[in-house]
């Protein structure tokens, strides 16, 4: 388990991968081969090496790929799917597997389609001392094609992370942590 009692790793990869079409067909992003391998695999790799006692994947458009791709134990880490029927953004997937996530605490959620290798117990570490909402890692787009230049930024958020997110460009959100709180109903529906 993660400081601060992270037990669930989220992996979002319901997208249609629409921008990748060319170099990937109609195949799912999370599937794709890169190295030889599933591109899921170096994120499996990072949440199961860090810790985690769980490993939830969130996925959508060709989910039996992702799934094969996945499988249903990685490292020693169990894996369990959320299935969505239709797309349901970032904030639908996340309400949708509640369930699977666990009981309370903080899950460590990641981009399906988006490597970076930050010290996830650092990441972690800060947000439990913080006692915070949701903590954000972010990768400066210019650096987003290294797997650990030190372009990383980790925003602690305690208000709607919207106009915050949109206030850190150039940085493009690539994990985070969340907490249950984030899960309550919304005046908004999510986009």
């Amino acid at each position: 388990m993660l400081s601060g009692g992270i037990a669930t790793g989220v992996i979002l990869a319901g997208g249609l991968g629409t921008r990748l079409r060319p170099a990937i067909g109609d195949g799912a992003k999370s599937a794709a081969l890169v190295g030889g391998h599933p591109f899921i695999d170096r994120l499996l790799d990072q949440l199961a090496g860090s810790g985690v006692e769980r490993i939830v994947v969130c996925a959508g458009y060709q989910a039996r790929e992702v799934e094969a791709a996945a499988g249903r134990e990685h490292g020693g880490v169990p894996v369990v799917y959320s299935v969505e029927e239709q797309p349901l953004g970032t904030g639908g997937a996340l309400r949708q597997a509640r369930a699977r996530l666990g009981d309370g605490g903080a899950w460590l959620v990641m981009n399906g389609d988006s490597y970076c290798g930050i010290e996830v117990e650092e990441l972690a570490v800060e947000h439990a001392a913080a006692g915070l909402e949701a903590t954000l890692a972010l990768v400066t787009r210019a650096g987003a094609g290294a797997l650990n230049n030190g372009s990383t930024r980790t925003v602690p958020v305690n208000h709607s992370a919207g106009p915050l997110l949109e206030s850190c460009e150039p940085f493009r959100l690539i994990s985070m942590i969340l907490s249950i709180k984030w899960l309550r109903p919304l005046a908004t529906p999510c986009r």
